[in-house]
């Protein structure tokens, strides 16, 4: 189920009849684009105001839905958030206060897992091949990045300015980022297109640009984006036909 961020942030997360807080960023891995972390605004139960929960606490949508009531459901209460480490929830985020947060719930590091594969909610005991391959990248910084950020970021074609990033489209069954939305009035006026995370050759924070290997001409022919109007499987296939690439549904990595 594709879900833009626009319409993710706001939302109240929930457990039971407690409210945890209101989404209100998420924090990408730059090199796989998955989500690693939710940025929650937990307004007045807490001293500090925002906290990072993984997609892991977060129960799953019915197939091909959106949650019920809009609310996202959680399987973590206030209380232990309100008890939970205080680990800085500003960019950049040491391995080392990811890997507090992740002892005191109970989450697999997302470095065990396989891409787009988060388990269901719960405490799960980490593999030995994961917990090997835990003890390797532990001393590693994250390559995260915030989605919020990203928004506004120049985007270049394989033959010239294509626009800016608007928005990105997130799947919330895997929590993988599937699309960027892009403006690309200042090209063709009006005109809203999404293009997939796997076209992207190139992020680079430092200057604020993202790059994808397709023409502007190839691009041009992809059908307007209305934000309004959900993103079907039979757009997904017009998008990536009128491209000549592969959608990730027929790709078994992910």
């Amino acid at each position: 189920m594709l879900r833009s961020a626009q319409q993710l942030l706001k939302r109240d997360m929930r457990t039971g009849d407690d409210t945890v807080g209101t989404l209100s960023d998420l924090y990408m891995d730059e090199r796989s684009w998955s989500v690693r972390h939710l940025v929650v605004d937990t307004g007045s139960i807490l001293n500090r105001h925002h906290v990072l929960i993984s997609p892991q606490a977060v129960r799953p949508p019915p197939d091909e839905g959106d949650w019920p009531g809009g609310d996202i459901p959680v399987v973590i209460s206030a209380e232990q958030v309100r008890e939970s480490p205080d680990v800085p929830s500003k960019l950049p985020i040491s391995r080392q206060s990811e890997m507090s947060l992740f002892s005191y719930y109970g989450w697999t590091p997302y470095w065990g897992l396989q891409e787009g594969l988060y388990p269901l909610p719960a405490a799960i005991n980490v593999p030995e091949t994961q917990k090997r391959q835990t003890a390797r990248t532990e001393e590693e910084d994250p390559y995260l990045i915030s989605v919020g950020e990203l928004t506004g970021y120049h985007v270049a074609a394989a033959d010239g300015d294509l626009g800016h990033v608007e928005d990105v489209v997130v799947d919330i069954q895997t929590w993988l980022v599937r699309y960027l939305v892009i403006d690309t009035k200042n090209w063709l006026p009006g005109k809203t297109i999404v293009a997939s995370t796997e076209w992207v050759t190139d992020l680079k924070p430092v200057d604020a640009l993202v790059a994808v290997d397709l023409t502007r001409d190839t691009l041009k022919a992809i059908p307007p984006y209305r934000e309004n109007e959900p993103i079907t499987r039979s757009y997904e296939q017009t998008v990536h036909d009128r491209t000549g690439r592969k959608g990730y549904w027929e790709e078994s990595s992910r």
